[in-house]
Formats: structure tokens, sequence, C-alpha cells
């Protein structure tokens, strides 16, 4: 056998060996699981629904903290107690995190409603856990019902994952409103794309910028204080696109739920400047 014999079958033998070991390679695991986020209340149970490639690949489902929340094969969360964890999903050895917040169904809503049941124009009407503004839909219609307030989305067309939820003291048709509360619609909006907040639109209507005029600030002070908006109350120069400001802090929720609120008028299309407000949340662990 010549050289170039030898050479020609050496070349082949290790060509063969190392198809044979890219066989002997195992396929890469890839794992994906939605939601990345779950919200469940005390004894609800949620599902994790975990993606992975190649198929049949075991899929280990762990809770960081079994007390608040425990988890099965199967992605199934139940919520034990009031807190948050984690329930970590395994892949061989890829790996992704849910984060799980369990929280408890309200009974009392006093403590979370902001208003004046004796005032006709600052009915209270409730304020959400930050965190939860979706998920306490039916604490928010529960709470707000006595009060006048009708949940409208459907009747105004808006999707609440769009726009968050809509409320207003109207008639059941939507028609009429049922009085002259400083308040026309709060807006629950959860949907933001920066934060959680609440939009107050507003039945003040001025032929001036109500910032302009002495009136016009007594009824913007008087609508603020109404909502327990009394501490560092202040007018605020032009700026940025919403122009003059009403600030003022609320803190009913304590100190480590402090709320803002934020003042302003709009021109409307028919020559009027409405008051329109946006209540903010503030916790220690935003900063």
């Amino acid at each position: 056998m010549n050289r170039n014999k030898l050479a020609f079958m050496a070349l082949t033998v290790l060509t063969l060996m190392v198809s044979a070991c890219k066989q002997e390679e195992k396929p890469q695991i890839k794992l994906s699981v939605s939601p990345t986020e779950l919200k469940i209340k005390v004894g609800e149970v949620g599902n994790i629904k975990a993606k992975v490639t190649p198929l049949g690949t075991a899929l280990v489902f762990t809770s960081s903290n079994d007390a608040i929340a425990s988890v099965n094969e199967k992605g199934e969360v139940k919520g034990l107690t009031e807190g948050s964890t984690t329930i970590i999903v395994r892949a061989g050895k890829e790996t992704k995190k849910v984060s799980i917040l369990v929280y408890k169904p309200e009974t009392d809503y006093s403590a979370r409603m902001i208003g004046n049941k004796d005032n006709k124009l600052t009915p209270p009407f409730y304020i959400p856990l930050r965190a939860l503004m979706k998920e306490r839909f039916e604490d928010i219609k529960a709470a707000n019902q006595p009060f006048g307030w009708r949940y409208i989305n459907d009747l105004i067309g808006k999707k609440p994952d769009e726009f968050g939820y809509y409320f207003a003291p109207v008639t059941k048709d939507g028609e009429d409103f049922i009085d002259n509360r400083y308040i026309e619609i709060i807006q629950y909006d959860y949907a933001n794309e920066h934060q959680a907040h609440i939009e107050l639109f507003t039945n003040i209507r001025e032929d001036q910028n109500p910032f302009s005029t002495e009136p016009g600030k007594k009824i913007i002070k008087e609508f603020a204080e109404g909502y327990g908006f009394t501490t560092n109350g202040q007018f605020n120069d032009s700026k940025g696109k919403i122009g003059y400001t009403y600030t003022a802090l609320n803190g009913k929720l304590g100190k480590n739920e402090q709320l803002s609120i934020i003042v302003y008028a709009q021109p409307t299309k028919k020559g009027k400047y409405r008051v329109l407000a946006n209540i903010l949340y503030h916790y220690h662990k935003d900063h």
C-alpha cells in the first residue's frame, strides 16, 4: 500500500471519528417561562407555563420560600401566606425565575379610602396598592360603589389592559352624572408604561386658566385638600407640557406609602380650561 493510500485511509478514519463525536453531542436545551411575574391571592392557584426543547427534557419547579407559595411538578403555584417569593424553573443547566406576590383579599376598605363622605363635592374613592392595581379590580368596584362610582369601561369603549379601569358618578345608562361632585372620572391607570398611577378628570372648567386667578387657585386648593392632600401644598411655576401646577402630599396610608397629587389645567375644545390631576405613589423601595 503506497503512501497516498495510507494518507487517504487515515483521513477517512479521522473524518468518521469527528462525525461520530458530533453525533454524540447533546442538543442544546432551550427554556422559556410565562409569565415572569405572578400575583395571586392567599389560597389561590396560578400557573407557570414552561416551554423546553428538546421535548421531553425534565422540568423541575422549586419555591425559594415554601411558606409563602408552593409549586408542584406541573408549575401550579399556590399562595399560602402574604409575601413575596421566587419560583425557580430548571431544565438541565438552564434556569428561569418567576417573581411571586401573594396578597390577602381586602375585607375593610375604609383604611384605603380618601375623600369625605360628608362632603358632596369630595365623596371617597378607593386607593389600591400600586403593585396590585390590576388585581384589586373587584375590591375597587366594591369599595367605590356605595359612593356612586360606576365602572364605565364598557360605556366608553376603553380596554382595561390598554387604559386601566375607569369609574364615574353616572346613571346606569351612562347618560347623566348623578351629582356635581368635583371628580367626573377616575382612571386607575395600571397599564401605564412608566408606572401605575391614578388620573382624575374634574368638572372644574373655567373661562380663564384657574392658576391665573385667585378664585381659581382657591377651588384648586379646596379640591386637593378635600381628598386629604393637605401637606406641603404649593403652587408651582409653569414647567414642561402641563404648565402651572399645584402639588401636595397625603399621608393617610402611612410613612411607607405616601401619596402625592399634581393638579394642572388644560384647554378644552370649547375654549375652557379644565382642571385635571394625577395621584402618584411614593414607596421607600422606589428610592
